[in-house]
């Protein structure tokens, strides 16, 4: 066990949530996940943990771990409030700091707990990698319109794939990370810039800077049908999908940077979900009002689409993974598609690949004291990412059944894949003068 040995609340309490994450800048692995109790009717009760491992070398096996605790229900002023549990945390990798999200519900509120405000923080990635008592800066937003600061994520850097990848630094003062939510309701894009100080020990969440967007209906959540079954699949709804990927590139003008993110969407109100996403420009600095380019995709091939992550390698190429379902012989799967930077804007043109077939639908019962009552919830996010050895190959992870047999009884199987588009070619090594 990880978190043996460690007399925190974080050994032998996992509550989910765990999400896994590679420095290629620092050549170190970061795992989390939430650590809480629960009372007599399994309900969450305060002290709310996120729990951090960070390796100690590049690897993790050998170099083992330095382990860190936080309780982030503090109560203290700008922070969560006691009791507020901190759910579907997030994280994205920067220049000089780990950064989070989590969106805060009240445990004490009825009838199933309430969104009261959005959680945030900057963690010193230096004392994590030396095993140091951890600096960070832990803040708290309350909404004020439209579910504001509802999953809203930390812009993560995925295998820069060389040094142009890497977030500029303006001056003496290094580049903001950014934070994207979409708004529940008004079809838009917040972005926000959060500037920690020095060793992430301080750290100021900036003002909204509203990004437009295509319109689209807002999904249901239990929706998407499968084969064989009355039981229907939870689609994620309208949140972002993680992660908040950023991306340099170089190009004959100089260099762009962006933001590439999704989320599901319905093609009518009848439809079936298809995945919305966009590149938001955020060249020096600036935030464009609207994105560089986006899409609702759907083939409109009565398939439905969900549960999607993206990510563009060094070149600009970007790959859309997601779960798909419909009506028989259309199982719960894995697939991806994608573009090439030099293609037309605003579509996925290249042709979309099966990851993986599933081989059973989701038909397991949740509640022993309601017959009728079919798990719905699936996967909550899976995750696409660039590998930092070349900044051009794509993995991607996401859950199926491998037989009927296995759905019945609720055990899901998970597949890791990796592809590439030919065109993108590793950085060169720069060259470096002769030795004498």
């Amino acid at each position: 066990m990880l978190w043996a040995e460690t007399k925190t609340l974080c050994n032998g309490n996992s509550r989910g949530d765990p999400v896994v994450l590679f420095d290629a800048l620092e050549n170190r692995w970061i795992l989390t996940n939430l650590a809480f109790n629960v009372d007599v009717n399994n309900k969450p009760v305060s002290p709310f943990y996120e729990c951090i491992a960070a390796s100690r070398g590049p690897d993790p096996v050998k170099d083992g771990w330095n382990r860190y605790a936080i309780r982030t229900d503090t109560g203290l002023r700008d922070q969560p409030p006691v009791n507020v549990l901190n759910d579907y945390p997030k994280f994205g990798i920067w220049t000089d700091c780990l950064y989070y999200s989590a969106n805060g519900f009240d445990v004490t509120l009825p009838p199933d707990n309430a969104y009261v405000g959005g959680e945030f923080a900057s963690f010193s990635k230096r004392d994590m990698y030396q095993g140091r008592r951890l600096t960070y800066a832990l803040g708290f937003a309350i909404p004020q319109i439209d579910g504001d600061f509802y999953t809203m994520l930390p812009s993560n850097i995925s295998g820069p794939g060389g040094p142009d990848g890497i977030p500029p630094s303006y001056g003496r003062v290094g580049t903001p990370n950014y934070y994207v939510q979409q708004s529940l309701g008004g079809g838009v894009f917040r972005v926000r810039k959060f500037r920690a100080e020095a060793n992430c020990g301080r750290g100021t969440l900036g003002p909204t800077i509203t990004v437009g967007q295509n319109s689209n209906i807002i999904p249901d959540h239990d929706i998407v049908p499968q084969p064989n079954t009355k039981a229907l699949l939870e689609s994620g709804g309208t949140q972002l999908m993680q992660k908040n990927q950023y991306r340099r590139v170089r190009t004959r003008a100089g260099f762009t940077e962006s933001l590439w993110v999704t989320h599901t969407f319905r093609s009518s109100a009848t439809g079936p979900t298809g995945s919305q996403w966009a590149q938001i420009d955020v060249t020096d600095g600036t935030i464009a009002p609207w994105p560089v380019q986006h899409q609702n995709y759907d083939p409109a091939d009565g398939i439905y689409r969900w549960m999607s992550s993206i990510a563009a390698d060094r070149q600009g190429n970007v790959a859309l993974g997601y779960s798909t379902s419909g009506t028989s012989p259309n199982f719960p799967s894995i697939a991806y598609s994608g573009r090439l930077a030099h293609d037309p804007p605003n579509m996925l043109p290249r042709t979309e690949i099966q990851l993986f077939a599933g081989a059973g639908s989701q038909n397991h019962n949740c509640d022993p004291d309601d017959p009728g009552s079919l798990c719905s919830r699936w996967g909550d996010y899976s995750s696409m990412s660039v590998d930092p050895s070349d900044g051009c190959t794509f993995w991607y992870t996401n859950q199926y059944y491998d037989s009927q047999m296995y759905g019945d009884l609720l055990f899901w199987s998970t597949r890791i894949g990796s592809f590439k588009f030919p065109s993108c070619h590793a950085q060169r090594p720069e060259p470096t003068a002769p030795r004498y």
